[in-house]
């Protein structure tokens, strides 16, 4: 492990680094070769002050250049469509009227339905409202989501289902082995569903959310919709005849609407700015946030350039880590009852560790896309944090002690990316107003003019 002297050093090589490529941004394309350097460089970069670790990151350099073979190399596949990573295969049906693909429009017709919980009243979107960013409501009071049965919560806050059809399938991946982020992938904070399609099966099963018994009976409630030809006519006419197999589509349909386009906008101010800085500038505090996230190293998990997964940003990398934050004490998983809860108030949530069985991963979680959390407080993965100010102060000064309450799992906390920033107040406020940029629906001026430019 690197030592604490040490770090702003690397944080001065790693600005410079980013410097320049904030000056290129506009021609920066991606292809199989710039992959590879990219990703190589991700890897080493908090490790170069070891040689013989770059000596065996020039090794892997010299393979990548020859061919990006996934099963070498996982985390460089640049050459792989997002599609290919996802495993989601998107309909081949006529779009409809909506701009969405039959599947798709199925798909969201079962993203939105009410009918579809036991009892019925709880959609999908009421978890992943649309206007938040397909977050929860974005409402801080609310820390964690109620259940269609009253009185019956879980334990985490619900996480976006925007930007997840990038993620690529669970996997170990050992060259991010090197900086303890081996896992990638997956779906939920843990990391428990494989893919995107696994992952809409999940609440619908959950006795703390939609509480169906089975998946053969949400089978029947979509065969008995107002909507079920639509499913037919996507299926096939037998469609309803095997309700485990209608489950799988149900499922499938859901994922088709998570990785369309109305879920996936791309429609930030950032977005309009990377497609014509001096058209769309960031204002000059905005510009200062961007220049203080990628000093302070945020970029390591949230990057803010295209990679390995998509040719556009996706401000994560789709990994693990334990950021070290502490417990909710407002989290009411902790006063249900022992038949959902035993633990009671001594619950600890181990993240991926428990779904691994590893105690090395105890307290990772998934690194979120941060492209419309401003709209979606509050933060983190029980909810902690209720403000985008409050999450970063805590990242600038996590490791301070006595300041933020002990990590709910203290080992294998990260405190290279959050801990000791350095950040001063006004750095810290221009982060935030930084990441309000990444909000989909941004609507430039029609008489746009430069008002800030690097």
């Amino acid at each position: 492990m690197i030592g604490r002297r040490s770090i702003p050093y690397l944080r001065s090589i790693v600005y410079v680094r980013n410097i320049v490529y904030l000056r290129s941004i506009t021609s920066l394309r991606s292809n199989a070769y710039l992959g590879n350097i990219a990703c190589l460089w991700d890897i080493l970069r908090l490790r170069l002050l070891y040689l013989p670790v770059i000596l065996i990151g020039i090794s892997f350099l010299s393979i990548s250049f020859l061919a990006c073979i996934p099963v070498v190399q996982p985390a460089c596949a640049a050459a792989l469509s997002a599609a290919e990573l996802t495993a989601i295969e998107l309909p081949a049906a006529e779009p409809s009227t909506t701009g969405l693909s039959a599947k798709e429009e199925l798909g969201k017709r079962i993203f939105f339905d009410e009918q579809l919980s036991e009892p019925k009243g709880q959609a999908c979107s009421e978890c992943h409202f649309p206007d938040a960013g397909f977050n929860g409501v974005g409402d801080v009071n609310i820390t964690i989501y109620e259940g269609v049965m009253s009185g019956r919560y879980g334990f985490r806050n619900p996480q976006s289902t925007a930007y997840t059809s990038f993620s690529p399938p669970f996997h170990y991946n050992y060259m991010a082995s090197i900086l303890r982020r081996g896992y990638v992938g997956g779906q939920f904070w843990d990391g428990r569903a494989k893919d995107l399609v696994e992952q809409a099966k999940g609440p619908f099963l959950n006795p703390v959310e939609q509480n169906n018994p089975s998946g053969e009976e949400v089978a029947r409630k979509v065969c008995q919709s107002s909507y079920a030809n639509l499913f037919k006519e996507v299926y096939g006419m037998d469609a309803c005849d095997n309700p485990s197999a209608a489950f799988d589509m149900i499922a499938d349909a859901i994922a088709a609407y998570e990785s369309s386009t109305e879920s996936n906008r791309f429609s930030s101010k950032y977005d309009w700015y990377l497609k014509n800085p001096k058209k769309y500038p960031l204002s000059k505090q905005e510009a200062f946030g961007f220049e203080a996230f990628t000093k302070s190293l945020c970029f390591f998990c949230h990057s803010s350039r295209p990679g390995q997964y998509s040719d556009k940003p996706l401000f994560t990398n789709y990994t693990y880590a334990n950021m070290g934050l502490p417990k909710n004490p407002d989290n009411p998983w902790y006063n249900m009852p022992p038949s959902i809860n035993p633990a009671g108030k001594d619950f600890i949530d181990y993240g991926l560790g428990a779904i691994v069985n590893d105690h090395e991963e105890n307290g990772k979680f998934k690194v979120p896309t941060l492209r419309n959390v401003a709209v979606a407080p509050p933060y983190g993965h029980n909810g902690v944090f209720k403000s985008l100010k409050e999450v970063v102060h805590f990242y600038n000064t996590a490791s301070f002690p006595d300041l933020w309450p002990p990590p709910e799992v203290p080992e294998n906390v990260d405190r290279i990316g959050a801990g000791d920033l350095g950040l001063t107040e006004e750095e810290e406020d221009a982060i935030v107003a930084f990441l309000k940029t990444l909000t989909d629906g941004y609507t430039p001026p029609s008489s746009s003019v430069p008002t800030h430019s690097r």
